[in-house]
């Protein structure tokens, strides 16, 4: 009984969670305000929601997702650029072994994690 209500509780936590993910995302800082030195990191993403997809609601395609803010956050701390063109996610993951890219965020399969997808599935 108690797993069951910690579930029931992680899952409205992570409901929650991926509810202000989608809030409105500040502007990027100004390039001025940026290293001047500093090459962009080289980063990509691939469509799978909600990690990585493009939002249609505000008329024009914005990309977003938990990893797209995790890699814009990244931008705002280090004052680099992270370029993010789109790739499928082996290509990306041969690009970061051939030095061809910098960075990549995404989310990699776990047991638990499963569970708790499935139970988030059922819930919603």
């Amino acid at each position: 009984m108690i797993a069951r209500f910690a579930a029931v509780i992680l899952a409205c936590l992570a409901a929650a969670g991926i509810a202000a993910a989608q809030t409105h995302v500040p502007p990027k800082p100004d390039l001025s305000a940026r290293n001047p030195h500093a090459d962009p990191l080289r980063g990509g993403w691939y469509p799978w929601d909600p990690y990585q997809y493009r939002d249609y609601r505000r008329g024009a395609p914005v990309l977003t997702g938990f990893d797209v803010e995790i890699e814009r956050a990244l931008e705002r701390i280090l004052g680099v650029e992270i370029l993010l063109p789109e790739t499928a996610w082996n290509a990306h993951l041969e690009a970061l072994a051939a030095g061809s890219a910098d960075i990549a965020a995404g989310a990699t399969k776990e047991r638990g994690a499963q569970r708790i997808c499935v139970l988030l599935e059922a819930v919603s």
